[in-house]
C-alpha cells in the first residue's frame, strides 16, 4: 500500500525486462590446479549490460598455471549473439595463450557455433583466383575487337 499522498513509482519497461531476465553473470572457480572453471548465469542478451571482456581477461592473467578453460552455463536464462561475442574474445586470448577450451558445458546451439567459427582455416592458395588483366592489355584487347568488328 502506499501513503495517502504519496507517488507509487512505476518501474520501466527497460527495468522490467532487466528484472525478468536477470543481469548476465559471470563467475570463477578452480576445479583443478591447472582448469579454470568459469560460471555463466542470467541474461546474456543485448541490453543486459554483461560484463566486461576486458575485466574477465584480467582475472585470466592473474591466475597462475591455467591450461585448459572449462564453462558451466547452467544458470543462462536466455542468451543471443551477444554471449558468443564475448566467448569468441575469451577462445581468442586462449588459443593466444595456449591455453585449451572445453566448450561442453556451454548451450549446445553456442558451443556448435563456436566450433563452426574455430574451424581450420582456409588454407592460402586453395580458392582459384580469376585473374585480371592490366589495364593496358584490357584497353588494347577492346581496341583490337573494334578495330576487327570496324
Amino acid at each position: 500500500m502506499t501513503p495517502k499522498g504519496a507517488e507509487e513509482k512505476v518501474p520501466s519497461i527497460a527495468e522490467t525486462i532487466q528484472t525478468a531476465a536477470g543481469k548476465a553473470e559471470i563467475d570463477f572457480d578452480r576445479r583443478e590446479q591447472d582448469t579454470l572453471l568459469v560460471r555463466l548465469s542470467g541474461s546474456w542478451e543485448i541490453g543486459s549490460d554483461p560484463p566486461a571482456v576486458d575485466e574477465v581477461l584480467k582475472h585470466f592473467q592473474s591466475l597462475e598455471g591455467v591450461r585448459e578453460v572449462a564453462f558451466d552455463s547452467g544458470g543462462i536464462t536466455g542468451w543471443d549473439s551477444s554471449l558468443l561475442t564475448f566467448l569468441m574474445d575469451i577462445h581468442a586470448h586462449c588459443i593466444g595463450k595456449s591455453i585449451a577450451v572445453e566448450t561442453d558445458g556451454l548451450p549446445e546451439g553456442v558451443a556448435r557455433l563456436i566450433a563452426l567459427a574455430t574451424a581450420v582455416p582456409e588454407r592460402k592458395g586453395a580458392r582459384r583466383q580469376e585473374e585480371r588483366k592490366p589495364f593496358l592489355v584490357r584497353v588494347g584487347a577492346v581496341a583490337i575487337d573494334f578495330w576487327r568488328g570496324a
